[in-house]
């Protein structure tokens, strides 16, 4: 069966019976139903047993009733079940102490089932109050917690020391309380509820006894007193009996006492804390003045081994120079300016002591630096072929210099460095001055540097006429001569085209070359006067191959194009080439490499020549 209704139909047919309309030819039919209830029996669980605060709201957990219903009652206490058919329906204001409430499932036809649950409930527990902190003298007293109306109270030690008597009395007595803070709690607990604490702090304070230290005598006008500490919830003070003193903190046990009087200074340490008896004790210092503090002077640099000390005169006490390190003869050593000699080469150190019994000394060193006068050598003269020379100065272990420029030209490019160079140079007489600093001491010594230049002047190209011989003199005095087509005299004789260059030897062993492009035409069909009236001009230029040719006047006949490379080379001709005077003329010139050309435009009576230069 199927849980719930179950439905069953019994049906007669009986085909012989018919009813009086027989044109229907119906069967006779009868039939009767019979309902049967099927329940699944279920059993009552209430939940759990629980403990609560009366302040809070329960929730119950009874089981779901299946296909029956469910019921809360109250069997014992009381309260409120606020929906008695509601498996979790919630319990208020529920009864203080025991309550037991019954879940009744009940399902048709089968027997009612019933759990019980227990609610324990507690009141909230009274607010602790432990009482009023406390400060005595003795180690034990009676405690002051209040009576809780709901709860139980219980003390314990939370810091320090107690032996309590009865630890749930509010007023029980505590004894063998530590000196210092003790600190004690009163806690009320009722049941599950949340319990509540209070603290008494007691502070016990062990009986007085000052100690202000041991008489003293001390140098100078100040002293650190040493007085037995504060206990703990006391307080200290310090005061003057005999002489001054100002007191740093008049509090601290420990205090710095400044501006003593010279001799008998008496100070009263005095301890209270407010519940004992004060107490306090006496303490005597003699006051010393110190000797002065000494100033030996400022550190010196001294050229040579004599000089003079420079300390502060001692108002207190004596004073007396020794040497603690090098050497030197103090002349009155107990004279604080006193002069000396035989001063050490170097670092040389001095003591300066003040001495005034019984305080003892104070010092001071002084650092006297000795000096030799050096020697400075800036090496030989020297003559250079370019605008760059080396300069080197000649130096001993340790020493160091600088150069400076005296006179002429040139950039120093280390002045700091012994060995260095000098560019820039543009003057035939240069001086340049080396500078050794030793300490105290400094020397100097000057090297002069002499710029010799290129003597050789070829000047512009030069142009020759065929048959025709050019004299090319690279002048005389000169140690040797080296032309480039290998001769080694003074002159060259030129009578073609073509690039000379020299390159000769100076007697100040210096080489220097020039060049000179020769070149070579026909010059008897020239006529000067026409050639000198004739105004060109050819761009641009430089080019790429490509250029413009312009004439102001007119020139007679058919001219002639030629372009040279710069060894008289011809590399192109245009034997009819054709300008009228005031117009331009484009020129393509073949492919040519970049470099330097000749152009000569010529016909009858002159010969036009500009230089052309090739750039793509």
């Amino acid at each position: 069966l199927s849980p719930g209704l179950n439905e069953f139909v019994y049906t007669v047919r009986n085909p012989i019976c018919q009813t009086e309309d027989k044109a229907a030819n119906a069967d006779s039919v009868t039939s009767d139903t019979v309902r049967i209830y099927y329940f699944i029996p279920v059993q009552a669980n209430a939940g759990s047993d629980t403990s609560i605060c009366s302040s809070t709201p329960f929730q119950l957990y009874g089981n779901l009733p299946g296909q029956g219903t469910g019921q809360w009652t109250i069997l014992a206490g009381s309260g409120t079940i606020t929906d008695p058919a509601n498996p979790s329906s919630t319990f208020t204001n529920p009864g203080t102490g025991t309550n037991r409430l019954i879940w009744s499932v009940t399902i048709p036809g089968l027997t009612v089932s019933t759990d019980t649950i227990t609610v324990q409930v507690s009141d909230p527990v009274t607010q602790a109050n432990a009482g009023t902190d406390k400060a005595i003298c003795e180690t034990f007293l009676n405690l002051d917690g209040n009576v809780p109306s709901s709860g139980t109270g219980t003390w314990s030690v939370l810091s320090g020391t107690g032996t309590i008597s009865n630890v749930n009395d509010p007023v029980a007595g505590v004894s063998n309380l530590s000196f210092g803070l003790n600190q004690l709690s009163w806690t009320i607990s009722n049941g599950v509820c949340p319990s509540a604490s209070d603290s008494v702090y007691i502070l016990v304070s062990p009986p007085l006894d000052s100690e202000a230290g041991i008489d003293r005598t001390v140098c100078g006008d100040t002293v650190t007193l040493i007085g037995s500490p504060v206990p703990l919830g006391a307080t200290g003070e310090w005061k003057v009996a005999a002489g001054t003193g100002t007191f740093v903190d008049p509090t601290s046990s420990t205090t710095l006492v400044t501006g003593l009087a010279v001799g008998f200074n008496s100070f009263h340490w005095v301890l209270k804390n407010g519940v004992c008896p004060a107490d306090s004790d006496f303490v005597t210092i003699t006051s010393v003045a110190p000797p002065s503090v000494a100033v030996a002077g400022d550190d010196q640099s001294i050229c040579g081994n004599t000089g003079a000390l420079n300390a502060e005169e001692p108002i207190s006490g004596s004073g007396l120079w020794t040497v603690l390190s090098g050497s030197a003869v103090i002349s009155i050593p107990g004279q604080y300016n006193s002069s000396f000699t035989g001063l050490g080469t170097g670092q040389n150190l001095l003591v300066w002591t003040i001495t005034k019994a019984p305080c003892g000394s104070t010092a001071d060193t002084v650092s006297i630096t000795g000096s030799v006068m050096p020697l400075a050598n800036a090496g030989q003269n020297a003559t250079t072929c370019t605008d760059t020379v080396a300069l080197q100065a000649i130096i001993g272990p340790g020493q160091s210099g600088t150069w400076t420029n005296l006179s002429g030209t040139g950039t120093i490019s280390t002045p700091a460095s012994a060995s260095t160079t000098v560019s820039g140079i543009t003057t035939n007489f240069n001086q340049f001055v080396w500078t050794i600093v030793s300490g105290a001491c400094s020397a100097t010594d000057t090297v002069v540097i002499s710029r010799q230049f290129n003597p050789l002047s070829f000047g512009p190209d030069k142009v020759i006429c065929e048959d025709s011989v050019l004299v090319l003199d690279a002048g005389s005095g000169f140690t040797s001569y080296l032309w480039n087509n290998g001769s080694v005299t003074q002159t060259l004789s030129v009578d073609t085209s073509g690039t000379f260059s020299v390159t000769i030897l100076t007697p100040q062993g210096c080489n220097f070359s020039d060049t000179v492009t020769v070149i070579e035409t026909i010059c008897t069909d020239v006529d000067p006067l026409l050639t000198s009236k004739l105004n060109w001009s050819l761009y641009p230029n430089p080019g790429q191959g490509k250029l413009m040719i312009r004439l102001d006047n007119a020139i007679p006949g058919v001219a002639r194009l030629k372009v040279y490379s710069n060894l008289g080379v011809m590399v192109y001709e245009d034997p009819a080439f054709g300008i009228r005077d005031g117009i331009e003329t484009q020129v393509q010139l073949p492919t040519l490499p970049d470099g330097v050309y000749y152009l000569e435009l010529s016909g009858t009576g002159y010969r036009l020549k500009e230089k052309l230069v090739i750039r793509k």
